[in-house]
């Protein structure tokens, strides 16, 4: 069994602000009522992601 790419079925969603983007891939083959609660999710907890290097200070730069 092969299992296919899901380039075509993911859309990305901005959780931030226009100055500050946020951005987040989620699968498009959700239902309307998904999708809004995995974005709403997201959301609310966007705070514990990290979305840059800077976000997590404990980690040696020379790793990443």
């Amino acid at each position: 069994r092969f299992l296919k790419p899901l380039a075509n079925e993911i859309t990305t969603v901005n959780v931030g602000t226009k100055e500050d983007p946020r951005l987040v891939q989620i699968g498009s083959t959700l239902s309307s009522e998904e999708h809004e609660c995995l974005v709403t999710l997201v959301t609310d907890f966007k705070d514990v992601f990290v979305w840059s290097y800077e976000d997590m200070p404990v980690i040696d730069p020379e790793i990443v």
